[in-house]
């Protein structure tokens, strides 16, 4: 019994000297490991440092896509260095989101589509939940602002109903929060591509609700409307607003109601755009038009029973025919500028006027109006 006591201290003793001896080769490990850690962070500082001039330099190179890429560098190097949740990550991936978004919305105006797709995906995972955005607010503003434009990319594609489901997301997050950017935008995109769908009774209620959200824009000492830049509004925006929701009482029979609308949109026009800008004369054209109509119908009250159209007459839209661009000579706009695209009206919407007479075009199209960050 003795000798066996003395052998199980001898393995105890034993079994301590090992682990103290592991114990100090751990500590050791651990200094000499921690002695790497900080060398390679300050590596990896280097490296955030040559990415964020890199990128400074090709944007202001006029480089934007280059430039990404080294933003998308500079991003998850701060991640390994900094960390997820930390300021420096943040503000990183807000750079990142919305630079996203803008070079996205440039590709889909030069028609690069696959370019386009590419960057507003990675928007889009940027700014979802567990993404690298973690504010709240910004990440939310950010990804209404990429559900806008993944609405646009639709509607250039020719997928009406994925481009109204991707800007009804969008507009679902701008009714819940105060800090997004401006919805009258998104209202306007909804309009064009409700009147695309031929449903003009609601694109025409979106055209009123971003007139609603833009009253501001204009002076509210002046009846007619006269333009005052007040908040930082672009009053060229209600220019735009008031003409879609004109088109679409066209649409809907409503002479009356579009040629006040346009008569105030041309006022707004002349002062926002000038008098002998293209964008003016468009609106001026629309309001002839509707006023003509108007006389054309006035007439024919007047003098006898009023024709009926034919069958096959049919009025159209910046989406009516179903093509991807909506009207001719209107390409996706990617500035937020507010200023719209030239736009041609359709021939043939209100048929035959009677032997000798000239068929008169139809209503003009909505107006185009993407949104960008």
């Amino acid at each position: 019994e003795g000798w066996r006591s003395r052998q199980k201290e001898k393995a105890g003793q034993s079994r301590q000297s090992r682990s103290s001896a592991s114990a100090a080769m751990s500590g050791a490990h651990r200094r000499k490991a921690g002695e790497k850690l900080v060398a390679g962070e300050e590596e990896l500082l280097r490296q955030i440092d040559e990415a964020d001039r890199r990128f400074s330099d090709l944007k202001n190179q006029g480089k934007p896509a280059e430039a990404t890429q080294w933003l998308e560098r500079g991003v998850f190097l701060r991640r390994r260095v900094h960390g997820e949740g930390s300021e420096e990550l943040e503000r990183a991936a807000q750079t990142l989101a919305s630079e996203c978004n803008v070079i996205g919305m440039t590709a889909v105006a030069a028609g690069d589509m696959v370019a386009a797709h590419e960057l507003l995906k990675k928007a889009d995972i940027l700014t979802d939940t567990g993404g690298l955005v973690k504010d709240d607010a910004a990440r939310l503003r950010l990804r209404a602002v990429t559900f806008n434009n993944l609405g646009c990319f639709y509607k250039r594609r020719g997928k009406l109903h994925s481009a109204l489901a991707a800007l009804d997301k969008a507009l679902r997050i701008e009714l819940t929060q105060r800090n997004v950017d401006n919805p009258a935008t998104t209202h306007l995109n909804m309009c064009v591509v409700l009147s695309q769908l031929k449903r003009h009774r609601p694109a025409l209620q979106h055209a009123k609700c971003a007139m609603d959200l833009l009253k501001d824009s204009v002076d509210p000492r002046s009846a007619l409307g006269i333009v005052g830049m007040r908040e930082g509004r672009d009053p060229s925006l209600l220019a735009v607003a008031m003409h879609n929701a004109g088109t679409e009482h066209l649409h809907l029979g409503e002479v009356p109601h579009a040629i006040d609308l346009f008569s105030r949109a041309v006022l707004i026009a002349e002062r926002s755009w000038g008098v002998h800008d293209p964008q003016t004369q468009i609106l001026r054209d629309s309001l002839d038009h509707a006023t003509a109509e108007l006389e054309d119908k006035s007439g024919g009250e007047g003098h006898g029973p009023k024709k009926k159209k034919s069958k096959n007459t049919r009025r159209t839209s910046s989406g009516s025919s179903g093509s991807e661009e909506g009207s001719e000579g209107s390409p996706e706009r990617g500035e937020a500028s507010g200023k719209a695209s030239p736009i041609k009206g359709s021939k043939g919407a209100n048929g035959s006027k009677g032997r000798g007479e000239k068929q008169r075009p139809g209503p003009p199209p909505t107006l185009k109006l993407p949104k960008i960050a």
